[in-house]
């Protein structure tokens, strides 16, 4: 199979057909989302870490780093503009009602002004902020990548464990 034609497998499909699991798979793409950061580097920077995240993983076999471009000017651009195949973003409440193959959340530290989600939920208590939670993690179609604040981790895998929801756990 051509690797073009990779990105259009589901995910067990796609893992037989480079040779992985969907575990390395996920802990993956996890550690090459926590290595880079697109708002501190040039463009040019940011590609390079690209290029060197996925040959550090060991994809560059199956993953063609040539077709990664760079904007003119090798600059940021200050639009929201999406491509084709771009990752997309938003906050939750105006994602509410969308859905999406896989959502990426990201569970903040606590602060005394804003008590999450996740407060509420360990003591299995209704709350807007428990719902917001809700909300951001249904909309995944398939799957959902929690990134939780250190600060609120424990708290987090004691529910899902609680509740009996399927999940694999690694520290980045």
């Amino acid at each position: 199979m051509a690797n073009e034609e990779l990105h259009f497998l589901a995910d067990q499909e796609f893992c037989a057909a480079i040779g992985i699991d969907e575990q390395t798979l996920r802990i993956g793409c996890a550690r090459l989302a926590y290595r880079l950061n697109p708002l501190n580097v040039l463009p040019s920077v940011f590609k390079e870490e690209v290029r060197s995240g996925i040959a550090a993983l060991g994809w560059d076999g199956w993953i063609d780093v040539s077709k990664l471009r760079l904007p003119s000017g090798n600059k940021w651009t200050d639009t929201d503009a999406v491509e084709d195949g771009a990752l997309r973003w938003s906050s939750i409440h105006s994602f509410k009602g969308l859905q999406s193959p896989a959502v990426a959340l990201v569970i903040p530290q606590s602060s005394r002004e804003y008590d999450s989600g996740v407060a509420f939920w360990e003591k299995n208590e209704p709350h807007e902020a428990r719902r917001v939670l809700y909300v951001g993690a249904s909309r995944a179609e398939r799957l959902i990548v929690l990134f939780v604040h250190d600060s609120q981790c424990d708290a987090v895998v004691a529910c899902l464990e609680r509740d009996a929801v399927p999940f694999t756990h690694d520290t980045i």
